[in-house]
């Protein structure tokens, strides 16, 4: 039994029973938000600070990689220097919700607790 307070990070098929997505269902979903400038979810990593020129360099190597998960495309993009990967992360889980692309979908950590 844990005695202290613990996180665990696990994969996203770990968290399909809940309603999040799979890793895979991530992957299209973040590809799909980052093909153009008129999708919401690039409009919001751009309002993060990333140049616009920086999301299609990252939208490229992405779609060109065809990894099974962005976490596996990130494991392999050492250097992101532009920080495009680290504001994805950050835009999927603001304010302790992740909801991928604005779904109806309510992904709270806080639902998962109890």
């Amino acid at each position: 039994m844990i005695e202290k307070q613990t996180v665990l990070i696990l994969g996203a098929g770990a968290s399909m029973l809940y309603g999040f997505p799979s890793g895979r269902e991530l992957l299209y979903e973040i590809r799909g938000g980052l093909m153009g400038e008129a999708h919401d979810f690039f409009r919001g990593i751009k309002e993060l600070g990333i140049k616009t020129d920086h999301i299609k360099d990252f939208y490229r190597e992405l779609t060109y990689a065809d990894p099974p998960s962005v976490d596996s495309f990130l494991e392999h993009r050492i250097q992101d220097e532009n920080k495009v990967g680290r504001q994805i992360h950050t835009f999927l889980c603001k304010d302790d919700k992740c909801n991928p692309m604005g779904n109806s979908s309510d992904y709270s950590f806080e639902s998962l607790r109890h």
